[in-house]
């Protein structure tokens, strides 16, 4: 539980009061979902999972099972709720992007069913809007050969130390981020 107050304080943004907010961070091999709820001083995790895709190798496999888990997530009644999926990320590869475009498609149809007010937000808009820079490579990572700053364990590091949440999954972590963004005015 966090108190409100404190967050608005640290993140210097106001938070929606009496809401309840979820987040899903889709992918094809772990997919992070979050649910948190606002009341008028506090801001509670109500639940956090991990669906775990990488042992199925057909795509209708990891959809059956993507489908199966959210339709089972239940969801704290509220005259309040938004949802938070996060765009897909495309990178070069086209199969890929389109894979993730069918998942969050998914999601997005049952979460829709559940909470109506849902839509898509990038996932270097949500961090931004909790005040998550990204960092440039040490010269130290570059000697090593570190091609590119681990982004998701830096969002990690950012959460615990800026906001006080802490998860063993990189995934809810992000979760957690796009559900707050839906709560941030």
């Amino acid at each position: 539980m966090f108190k409100i107050k404190e967050l608005e304080k640290k993140l210097g943004k106001k938070i929606k009061r009496n809401t309840v907010s979820f987040g899903f961070d889709g992918a094809l091999i772990k997919s992070g979902y979050c649910i948190i709820k606002s009341n008028t001083s506090n801001l509670i995790i109500i639940d956090s999972g991990v669906i775990v895709h990488k042992n199925y190798k057909v795509i209708t496999d990891k959809l059956n099972l993507l489908k199966n888990t959210l339709k089972k997530i239940k969801i704290p009644e509220s005259k309040n709720k938004v949802a938070v999926i996060e765009m897909p990320y495309m990178g070069m590869n086209a199969h890929t992007g389109i894979m993730l475009g069918l998942a969050d498609g998914l999601a997005y149809s049952i979460i829709s069913n559940k909470i109506p007010y849902t839509f898509f937000l990038s996932a270097i808009s949500a961090r931004s809007r909790i005040g998550f820079k990204p960092r440039k490579r040490t010269k130290e990572e570059i000697k090593k050969g570190i091609k590119k700053v681990n982004t998701k364990k830096a969002v990690a590091e950012y959460v615990k130390n800026k906001i006080g949440f802490v998860s063993k999954s990189d995934d809810i972590v992000d979760a957690f981020v796009l559900a707050l963004s839906g709560l941030i005015n």
